[in-house]
C-alpha cells in the first residue's frame, strides 16, 4: 500500500505545470544579393590612335599625343573604379 501512495506522490510531483514560454521577436539581418543599378561609363576617343600618331609631324607631337591618351586612360579607369566600387558598395 505505501508503494502505490509513494508511486501517486512521485507522479504528481512532475505534473508541475511550466510557466508560459516567452515570445522573443528578433532581427536576423540576411545580406541578399541585388542587381548593380550602376551603369558603366562610356570609353573615350583617345587621342593616341595610331591614325593620329602617324600623321602628327615630329616625335614632341607624338609624345603629346601619348601623354594625352594616358591621361584619359587613367581618367577612364578611375571612373569605371568608382562605379565598381559604387556597385559593390
Amino acid at each position: 500500500m505505501i508503494r502505490p501512495l509513494l508511486a501517486c506522490l512521485l507522479l504528481a510531483g512532475c505534473a508541475t505545470t511550466d510557466p508560459e514560454p516567452r515570445i522573443v521577436t528578433k532581427i536576423v539581418e540576411v545580406p541578399v544579393a541585388v542587381r548593380c543599378a550602376v551603369t558603366i561609363p562610356e570609353e573615350p576617343a583617345y587621342a593616341d590612335t595610331k591614325a593620329a600618331l602617324d600623321a602628327a609631324p615630329g616625335i614632341f607631337e607624338k609624345v603629346k599625343l601619348l601623354l594625352i591618351g594616358r591621361e584619359q586612360r587613367e581618367a577612364y579607369k578611375n571612373e569605371v573604379k568608382a562605379a565598381l566600387i559604387g556597385c559593390t558598395g
